[in-house]
């Protein structure tokens, strides 16, 4: 029995070390890869099989890590198929021949979104809301989105932290200081307007955009478009007609393209019409050892602003190597208000003063860009562009005030006007497939000046440059990088100011096993001041209040910090974090009083101010045809006013404010949607001043026929009757203000859109650029 039980053990060897050498003979193949999407965004935990050649039987497989890569092995030679599966895309086949190499790299694989034709409508499969990036957090456009939109400015109504109010100025979590791009190419609010929305993918937002990037910019949304163009002429006209004459609220648009084998031009127009009853109440009450008072000023006036802007551009592709881009626009614009003026004068022991004047208060602007682009792909994956662009603006504004009893005439006059040219070189190497770096310099002149102030021209020069690496490895991705600013500004009749900066910026993401996500991410940035902030001319508003601005402004520095977690759920996404920033030399409009109880308003930088608080926004999907985009921001705001604010007697203030927004999407039918967006901020703390506004909400119904006509209604905070849409407190030495902007509306405005698109022809492709600008209007009115 023994020598049985031995024989046994020793065969037993024998075959294992017969085995073992059989498969260490066998030749082990190893297949490497890395899978991205349209935005060149790796898609992480998508299924990878290698797959019989015969029967497609599932032979071996495995899952894409965070940063797209996969590798699989295999140990027998042959003919198979590789396929990469992942919920949203097409799904990628690919044939292999495993023989002779061991290691085979399959490079960047491209998976391409997925898309289903119903009945003419191009129908967004169920994939994730949103998608959170080291730098940027990614929305992905579906059905529901493109039936409750007329145009794009309609569809970043539905991103959390994007507020759009009924003039379509766009913030990104409460600031105007952003970028708004299509496909990289820097536009404005304007051309968002005329965008169809159902040529959008997705929207990207980046809350702390790179070095690369003008350093006054505090977010930016660039809106990525299908990869559908077409090579012959396509098209849009879209029209919102009011319904009463009073309350005109219109955004008209059209545009035309026409695409030829390498080249493509195209011109579009859009219009924006205003016409509104506006009345204003501005309080004053002063309150000092013996001269006390109170003046009020009442305004009712018609409102009639009007702007209309022609684009034009081309792109021109001399190879797939070499891209040229020309870009610009033409624009005129008007902010016209009229009608009258109550002032009542209040003085204890002297009685009331009543005087009226007829009011006329009205611009017109003229402006104009162009802007050449150049882009370069060597063949080891290096991008080199040059661009340059020239900007001007020419802007006269007159404000009447006439006395109807004692033909007092008070009168302000101004022609402020700005030029700028600027011009840039970026770099971007690629190392390898976790590390890339990105170099450019850049150079931006400035001149600001107004006709009637003979001998006043401002100057500013900023002179850039930017290095950063982008890494990404595993759960692990980041970028670092710095940049480095020259500043030269001033005016003609004084010393020449310099200002040498160094701004870095930093983002990190940690993806959980679950993935869940935590990002870090710093910023140090600067805020310029504007044309309108600048222009000394002084204002006359009434005969007891002059404004003007300041140019002696210093640049305002920023810091911000932030600290997210991120996760998805379902088809939901939801982040929430913590954040602090910090603003120096922060500039506003100072109000003191003078002896004759009137008021002067001049800008100046007061001091800092710091707040810190929590974040909160996301995408939840409640429904299968109910989607909500929820914000909230809670924040805790200390101001700390410098020797000269304080010398005016500002005071330091700390209080607690919040911004909230919500938007809503239900879908009805397939072509027949309901919506709802909503923004109220509490009264947001300043230096001196604090702003409010009253609760701002739209609800529209909207339905598509035969795929490209779209007809809708629209209603705009309706049962509200009068609405404020600006608002002041202000306190000083021995005085205090409050003013209240409002409009009046009817019971329930509505006001009807409609749009029809058209396309011939094949595909064909757009230029990828980033541009670096922002037009400033001056804001009057409602």
């Amino acid at each position: 029995m023994k020598k049985s039980k031995h024989n046994i053990i020793i065969l037993l060897a024998v075959s294992i070390l017969l085995i073992g050498n059989k498969v260490t003979a066998q030749t082990e193949y190893s297949i490497n890869g890395h899978l991205v999407d349209e935005g060149k965004e790796p898609v992480m935990f998508a299924h990878v099989a290698l797959l019989s050649f015969q029967d497609s039987s599932i032979i071996a497989g495995t899952v894409s890590d965070e940063t797209g890569g996969f590798s699989l092995k295999y140990n027998s030679q042959g003919k198979y198929l590789l396929s990469a599966t992942f919920v949203g895309f097409d799904n990628y086949m690919k044939e292999l021949e495993l023989s002779g190499r061991q290691n085979i790299d399959l490079g960047t694989i491209l998976l391409k979104s997925k898309q289903i034709e119903l009945k003419e409508i191009v129908v967004r499969a169920e994939r994730l809301k949103a998608r959170q990036h080291v730098d940027k957090i990614t929305y992905y456009v579906n059905s529901a989105m493109k039936i409750s939109s007329d145009t794009g400015i309609d569809m970043i109504r539905h991103i959390p932290g994007v507020k759009v109010d009924l003039m379509q100025n766009v913030s990104l979590n409460g600031s105007q200081d952003i970028l708004i791009l299509v496909e990289g190419i820097e536009r404005d609010a304007d051309y968002l307007a005329q965008v169809n929305p159902d040529k959008i993918d997705r929207i990207e937002i980046k809350e702390t955009p790179g070095v690369e990037y003008d350093a006054g910019v505090d977010g930016l949304i660039d809106i990525i478009l299908k990869k559908d163009e077409h090579r012959g002429v396509d098209g849009h006209v879209y029209l919102n007609i009011p319904t009463a004459g009073d309350e005109v609220f219109s955004f008209p648009t059209a545009g035309i393209n026409f695409a030829f084998d390498k080249l493509t031009l195209y011109t579009s127009y859009n219009g924006a019409f205003s016409f509104f009853d506006v009345e204003t109440e501005d309080q004053r009450v002063f309150s000092s050892e013996g001269n006390s008072g109170e003046i009020t000023g009442i305004e009712s006036l018609s409102q009639r602003n009007w702007s209309q802007k022609l684009h034009f551009g081309m792109d021109y592709f001399h190879n797939d190597n070499n891209r040229l881009n020309i870009y610009g626009f033409i624009s005129l614009f008007s902010n016209n208000q009229g009608g009258s003026f109550l002032l009542t004068e209040d003085y204890e022991g002297s009685g009331n003063e009543v005087n009226n004047y007829d009011k006329t208060d009205f611009d017109i602007n003229r402006s104009a860009y162009t802007s050449i682009y150049y882009q370069h792909i060597f063949g080891n994956g290096e991008e080199l562009s040059l661009e340059a662009d020239l900007y001007s603006l020419r802007s006269d504004v007159r404000l009447n005030l006439e006395d109807t009893e004692n033909s007092a005439v008070y009168m302000s006059h101004s022609k402020p006007g700005e030029t700028s040219l600027s011009s840039r070189l970026n770099l971007s190497i690629p190392l390898n497939k976790q590390l890339v770096f990105r170099t450019g310099i850049s150079q931006k002149l400035r001149y600001t000046s107004d006709d009637l102030l003979a001998g006043y021209r401002h100057s500013e020069s900023a002179s850039a440059v930017h290095l950063s690496a982008h890494y990404s490895k595993g759960k692990l991705q980041g970028n670092a990088g710095i940049r480095g600013e020259y500043l030269q500004y001033g005016t003609n009749d004084q010393q020449i100011r310099n200002k040498l900066m160094a701004m870095p910026a930093l983002n990190i993401k940690y993806s959980l096993k679950n993935g869940d996500q935590f990002l870090f991410s710093y910023k140090k940035g600067i805020n310029r001041p504007n044309l309108f902030q600048l222009n000394p001319y002084q204002i006359t508003t009434d005969p007891f209040l002059t404004q003007k601005g300041n140019p002696d402004l210093e640049p305002a520095i920023k810091h911000d910090l932030n600290l997210d977690y991120s996760w998805t759920f379902g088809s939901s996404f939801l982040r929430t974090g913590i954040f602090y920033s910090y603003r120096k030399d922060v500039f506003e409009y100072l109000t003191v009083p003078g002896d004759d109880f009137s008021l002067g308003k001049e800008m100046h930088n007061l001091g800092n101010m710091h707040s810190s608080g929590i974040r909160t926004s996301g995408s939840v999907k409640l429904h299968s045809k109910i989607t909500i985009n929820p914000f909230f921001e809670l924040f805790y705001v200390r101001t700390n006013p410098n020797e000269f604010a304080q010398a005016n007697h500002i005071i330091e203030r700390a209080a607690i404010n919040y911004k909230t927004a919500l938007s809503a999407i239900v879908l009805l039918q397939e072509d027949l949607s309901l919506s709802l967006s909503a923004s109220y901020n509490s009264p947001l703390t300043g230096i001196q001043n604090d702003y409010h506004e009253d609760i701002l909400y739209f609800v529209s119904l909207e339905k598509t026929f035969f795929g490209r006509l779209k007809a809708g209604i629209t209603s705009a905070i309706p049962f509200k009757k009068k609405f404020t849409y600006q608002g002041y407190n202000i306190a000083g030495n021995g005085f205090e203000q409050t003013i209240n902007k409002d409009i009046r509306v009817s019971l329930f405005p509505v006001w009807l859109k409609i749009r029809y698109s058209f396309a011939s022809g094949r595909k064909a492709t757009r230029i990828k650029r980033d541009i670096s600008f922002e037009e400033s209007r001056p804001k009057k009115g409602f």
